[in-house]
Formats: structure tokens, C-alpha cells, sequence
């Protein structure tokens, strides 16, 4: 934000400012962190439609869908995650749908108004 003219001829006038006429350059505060956040393996020209679907693809295959971790931003699974978790439960376990039916039978769901 440049001084008043009042102001700047004073401190001109006292030797605090070089001279009255120079504009100086402005402070850069803040940078722009937007392309580190991007995935390592995804380019960053998002004009090229080509790119844009390698790297979606390459998002998709970098969960592994049984991962307790694929919700995490900051995580990306690695060989173990697809070794040990792989595609995840398909069927749940007996002992958790008993308990499930218990509580539907305990507090049932309300049937839809309307």
C-alpha cells in the first residue's frame, strides 16, 4: 500500500525513504502450494485430456479397496496394504449380523412418511 504524498515527502525530506518517486516492489507473504499437493505420479498439465484419465487411473489404483486407511488424504497403500487387506471383508462376520439384527429389533428403523 503506497504512503501518502504528504507523508513520503516528509520522510523523504528526514532520509528514511531513498526517494518519494520510486514505487518498491511488493512483499510476497504467502506462496501458492497447490501443485505439492498433487499425486508424485500425476503430471501437472491438466489441459491434456490424456493426462487426466492416466491419472485417475492411477488414484484408483493406488487403494487398496479393504484398506482401513484408504480414507486418509496423506496415505497411499504400498504392497503390504494390498498383500494384507486386499479387497476387504465380502461377507460380514456371523457374531456382527446378530448383533445388527439385535439392534434393528431393539430400535427399528422408521418406516418413510409420505
Amino acid at each position: 500500500m503506497p504512503l501518502p504524498a504528504a507523508l513520503q515527502a516528509k520522510l523523504s525530506k528526514r532520509g528514511i525513504i531513498k526517494s518519494h518517486g520510486e514505487n518498491p516492489e511488493e512483499e510476497i507473504i504467502a506462496e501458492n502450494y497447490d501443485d505439492q499437493l498433487l499425486p508424485r505420479n500425476e503430471s501437472n498439465d491438466k489441459s491434456d485430456a490424456a493426462s487426466t484419465q492416466t491419472s485417475a487411473t492411477t488414484l484408483s489404483v493406488r487403494v487398496a479397496p479393504g484398506c482401513p486407511n484408504k480414507w486418509n488424504i496423506f496415505h497411499e497403500c504400498t504392497k503390504f496394504c494390498f498383500e494384507r487387506w486386499g479387497e476387504g471383508k465380502r461377507t460380514p462376520d456371523a457374531n456382527d449380523e446378530r448383533k445388527r439384527i439385535k439392534m434393528v429389533q431393539k430400535y427399528p428403523v422408521p418406516k418413510k412418511l409420505g
